[in-house]
């Protein structure tokens, strides 16, 4: 797995997979959770489209107590794409930055409570503090696991209406049902994932357009940072 920023040494890893996509074959999504300081968490995704001929995506991201996104750093390179930005989350306001191929752009958005996530399979799990509270404003972008250079905004971030449901389905296992769409209308888009817990661990993802995600290996940590279990 790559990183945008390297372990520090007071994080203590508390999960960590990977995710095969199909179609397209080749996709791996890889993904990882860490403990930090008073209650927060940092999470750290790699998607890897180079098997398929694709780019990839980086992201670096600060989780508050209850799992909410305060700080989100990415990066997307690939064939004729260079591409990175940030979402600073304070008080009054959320800020998003990109540069996209040498093109800076930056805005403001008011809401600093939205949720933020990342339309993959691992992102999305990020909405699972949302789960049974009714439509909320959030905030995405406009990128597909499928295809990350299909983006002709460049990466722009998207204000969306998402909603999310929460069910278990077995003895520590939910499936999360997250769906979203701009808010003046257009195409909605819909991802039901399979949850293992503790950390809700994401173990399968289905589209309703049909892209699906399967993991491959799961590891789970003890409390101590060693490897606790592991699972095909």
């Amino acid at each position: 797995m790559r990183y945008l920023l390297p372990d520090q040494p007071y994080e203590i890893p508390l999960a960590a997979g990977t995710l095969h996509y199909d179609p397209p074959a080749g996709v791996v999504e890889h993904w990882r959770l860490s403990s930090a300081l008073d209650g927060y968490r940092f999470f750290r995704l790699d998607l890897d489209r180079r098997p398929a001929g694709g780019g990839s995506l980086l992201a670096h991201l600060l989780l508050d107590e209850q799992g909410r996104v305060e700080n989100l750093r990415w990066r997307a390179f690939g064939p004729g794409l260079r591409a990175r930005g940030k979402v600073l989350v304070e008080e009054a306001a959320v800020t998003v930055i990109r540069e996209v191929n040498g093109r800076h752009v930056e805005d403001e958005r008011a809401a600093a409570s939205a949720p933020i996530f990342l339309p993959t399979a691992a992102g999305c799990t990020l909405l699972r503090p949302w789960a049974g509270r009714g439509p909320q404003t959030g905030l995405t972008f406009d990128l597909s696991p499928a295809d990350l250079e299909r983006s002709e905004s460049g990466f722009a971030s998207l204000d969306v209406i998402c909603t999310c449901a929460l069910r278990t389905v077995g003895e520590g296992r939910r499936e999360l049902t997250v769906s979203w769409r701009p808010p003046a209308g257009g195409a909605e888009e819909t991802v039901v994932l399979a949850l293992e817990d503790p950390h809700a661990v994401v173990t399968a993802a289905r589209w309703d357009s049909g892209l699906q995600a399967a993991a491959g290996q799961t590891v789970r940590y003890r409390r101590s940072g060693r490897r606790g279990d592991a699972s095909a």
